[in-house]
This record gives structure tokens, sequence and C-alpha cells, in this order.
């Protein structure tokens, strides 16, 4: 490693726009997949033809600058560098201003035939000084946000009143796809891109599916009965604090090693996730018995599981729908054991929007996010713990989150959804253990299933009638699962929230016996 010394450099930061609705726009699995991968390649392929337009056919690493983090190319007599990359974003350092926009150019005429419909911006500084790093990457930031407002570049072909829709997207149609039906340059690369997309799954996880399991990009294939309503979680899981924590750097060597033990920290766990799934139906706890079949393909096992994004300090992904809970809490409970390059750990939030498969996907994706976020400020509140909010979607549904629970979940008392849910092992209230036991406690304890209706039905009333209720259930030895150093069991409300319609509403998406799937301590 060169000694460092302090350049000054011009800088140029890229930012992909409105990532979630270019990937989620379509209600397709296989398209959300190949929108995912031409975000991620976004900064491979097109990148390096546009470096190689732009400086000739030199050799160069895209991946240096996380294989050694420590060394700066451009003391090397480098023209250019890749300072990072990560969470959507590339910051590139030339050493001659001319060439910056050079490069702009270039770029954006590979992106517009690489990934069509893909928004990106532009932010500037020509002054970037590598010894007054923070400030730098300050303006170059500030230099993006105004970009971003005042440039709205055209990214696919216009439409006019002689073309036809695309019956897939919002856009013109110009291709004639599986001698089918037209469709937009945007639907036809997404769809080109899922192979490509499951290729690179398959090879990151390699290891663990040991040539007997695999992905699909079906979302009727993730192992739901056919028999049964076809439910999904459409699962989002976020880092918590992560952009503080990037932007009290104050080295680029330290921003690219946290950079990329944060995308090390979530590979690890998602890869460990996947672990313990297969171990699920390895000892046969995913039958149809239990409300899954598990279909194969090509000699292998198809998971009931499919990934979309996986980057930086997040992840989403779409399941089974009984499995959205337990899989986040297995995701987090694994990503809060990693230490990243700063030396301190980190934790989560995650929402899990539970949905019929047939429903609007990017809908379903926006209410995850909007749970990830309720999440995320009940963690703010409570020393930056991991928590997970969840909402079923057993109708159909619109408007906010609020208004959809403020309609839905409005009883005398108060508010009948009890979360966000803290993820520990603890069994305590608020936690996801204390709300496991309570499911368990109801599908394998005495009260039998038109009981356990009866009081979903009386929650909605005064506390005096769900008094009544109550007793006279104990008459016949019936009593409410109990939550330790609690007496919800007594009085059902307290400050206007209950823990028991939760708990009813998620019996039917849990697998069978949901406290052996994950550990909870319940002394």
């Amino acid at each position: 490693m060169l000694e460092v010394v302090a350049l000054k450099v011009s800088a140029l930061i890229v930012d992909t726009v409105s990532i979630q609705k270019y990937i989620f726009s379509s209600n397709k699995l296989k398209e959300n997949i190949g929108a995912s991968y031409i975000v991620e390649n976004a900064f491979n392929e097109p990148l390096k033809n546009a470096l190689k337009k732009t400086f000739g056919e030199i050799d160069f690493d895209l991946e240096s600058w996380r294989k050694d983090p420590d060394t700066l190319l451009l003391q090397s007599g480098s023209p250019f560098e890749i300072l990072y990359s990560g969470g959507g974003n590339l910051v590139v350092a030339f050493t001659e201003k001319e060439k910056v926009f050079e490069f702009v150019r270039t770029f954006s005429r590979e992106l517009l035939v690489a990934a069509p419909g893909l928004r990106t911006s532009f932010g500037f500084n020509l002054d970037f000084d590598t010894d007054k790093f923070k400030q730098s990457m300050k303006a170059l930031h500030e230099d993006l946000r105004r970009n971003k407002n005042r440039f709205h570049p055209i990214i696919s072909l216009r439409k006019y009143g002689i073309t036809a829709d695309c019956p897939r997207s919002d856009e013109s149609a110009e291709f004639f796809r599986d001698g089918d039906q037209y469709v937009s340059s945007v639907s036809n690369t997404k769809m080109k891109s899922a192979d490509k997309a499951n290729q690179k799954l398959s090879s990151l996880v390699a290891d663990v599916l040991k040539d007997r399991f695999a992905f699909t990009d079906e979302i009727d294939l993730l192992g739901q009965v056919e028999s049964e309503s076809n439910y999904v979680a459409i699962v989002h899981i976020d880092g918590n604090s992560m952009g503080k924590r990037f932007a009290e750097i104050d080295s680029l060597f330290g921003l690219r090693k946290l950079s990329a033990s944060v995308s090390k920290a979530t590979q690890d766990s998602f890869m460990e996730m996947t672990r313990y799934l297969i171990e699920l139906i390895e000892k046969e706890r995913l039958t149809e018995k239990n409300g899954f079949k598990l279909r194969r393909k090509d000699g292998k096992t198809i998971l009931p599981i499919r990934p979309i994004i996986i980057g930086g300090d997040d992840i989403t992904f779409v399941c089974h729908g009984k499995l959205g809970l337990i899989l986040a809490w297995i995701f987090i409970s694994t990503l809060e054991k990693k230490q990243l390059s700063d030396k301190k750990g980190i934790t989560a939030c995650a929402g899990v929007c539970i949905a019929k498969s047939k429903y609007p996907f990017y809908r379903s994706y926006l209410l995850a996010e909007e749970l990830t976020s309720i999440a995320k400020a009940e963690s703010r509140k409570n020393g930056g713990s991991s928590y997970l909010d969840f909402h079923l979607a057993t109708t159909g549904f619109s408007g906010s989150l609020d208004e959809i629970r403020d309609k839905q979940l409005s009883a005398t008392e108060g508010n009948l959804h009890f979360g966000p849910y803290k993820v520990t092992h603890e069994n305590e209230a608020g936690t996801l253990c204390s709300l496991l036991s309570i499911v368990s406690n109801f599908a394998e304890g005495k009260w039998p299933n038109n009981k356990i209706m009866k009081l979903r039905e009386r929650l909605f009333d005064s506390q005096e009638q769900i008094r009544n209720f109550i007793e006279e259930t104990k008459s016949q030895g019936l009593s409410l699962p109990e939550i330790p150093h609690e007496s919800y069991a007594r009085d059902v409300w307290i400050n206007s929230k209950t823990p028991y319609y939760d708990a009813i509403e998620l019996m039917e998406f849990l697998p069978e016996k949901p406290l052996e799937v994950i550990e909870c301590d319940l002394k």
C-alpha cells in the first residue's frame, strides 16, 4: 500500500432514482427479478463499457476498491478510480475534468440501451479533496440533490397516438416477444434479464443449495396448496441508522470498508437463512399437511422463497405466506450476530405484508416498506433495537396503512393491532416470541375454533362485554394465554392495546408449532 497523500480530483456521483418503482412496477415476479438485476448490474457492464470508451482499452478492475480498500490507484497514475459503490450510488474520481463530462455522456447512452426506463441522476464536485473527504462528499451529495430536482431525462421511447400500449407497463410497445404480444423495451429488457439474475443467485448460494434445491421466478410456485387461498409474504428488511453511520465516516478507506462489510453481512445472513429453510424442509416441517406443497423442477426442490433485492443493508424477498414472519425473524437474528468494519454490530427492522399472490405486487411492496418505517420509528424510541411489523391483506386494500388500520382494526377500547414487535428471544409483552407463544397456546390448547372466533368478534366490543365473555369461558375451563408480568389474561385491554387479535389473525399464517421453528426463552 502506498503512503496516502492528499489529492485534489474531479469527482462524480451517480444515483439510481426511484429504484423501488422501477423494480416493482410489474405484477410479474419474473420482471421484478429482472429489474432488480438490471439495477444491480447498472454499475457493472454498462459502467465498464463507458469507462473503456472514455479512456480506451486499458486494464482495470471495477472491484479493486473492494478487494484492496486501503489503496488509492490515483496515486499510481490511474486516470480514474471507483471510490466506492453501494446503496444504489456510484462515486468515481477523475484526474482530468474534461473526462468527467465525456464519461457522463457515454455512460448515459450505455444505460439507455442496457437499462431502458432506469432513471439516474448525477452530482459533481470538480474540487474533490481526499484530505477533506467528509466535506467533499457532502458537497457531492448536495449537488446531486439539486440536479435531481432540475433535470428529468427521457429514459424510454415516447408514446404517440399511433403506437400500441405495452400490456405490462405504461410504455409504448415496440418489441414482439415470444410470438405472443408486443411489449415495451423496458419490459422486454426486464424479462431477458431474469435468467441472468437466476444464474447469479444460484452461484451466490451454490454451497447451500448443493444441487438439490432451486429458486423460482414464478410467484405461484412458492409452495402454496392449490385448494387453499394462495398467500405470499412480501418482506422488506432494512438496517437501522446505517445512513448516519456512513455519514460519520471521515475517510475514503473507512467508507469502503464499511460498505463492503455491510454487503457481506447481508449476503451471509441471507445464505444462513436459506440454509435454515432447507433444514426445515429436510426435517419435514413444511409438508402438504401443514399447508405447503413444494414443487420440483429438473430433479430439484423449489424453495418457497425468492429474493428480489439483496444489496447493501437491505433485502426484499417474497415467500410462502406462512413463512414471512419466521424468515424475517431468522434473518434479523442472524444479522445481529455480525460485526461490521467499524467494530460495531448491526440491528434491522422488517415489514411483512401478507397478501394474495394476485394482488398488485407494487402495492404490497409499498405496504411492506411502510411497515418497515413504522418498525423503525419504534426502534428509535427503544435504543435502536430490531423491530418487525406486519399486515394481513386478506381482502382488497387501498389508502395508507394508517387509513387501513383505522378502518379495519378500530375497536371500542382501542386499536386491535399490537405491533410493532421487538425481535428478541425474550418472552415479554411486545416481543415476537410473546406473540408466537399466544398463537401456539390457542392452536395447541383447549380453545376450540368457534370460541377463538367468538373472542375475535368480542374484541371489537366494550370492556364490559369482553369481561362477560371471559367469565363465561372460564366457567367452561378456558383461560386466555398469559404474558409474563402482565395482566392481559385478566384485563384483555391495557392502555388501549390487546395482543390477542394479532395472535388470532396469525394462526393461519404461521407454520405448525412456530415455537419449534424459532427459539424463544419462555421462562
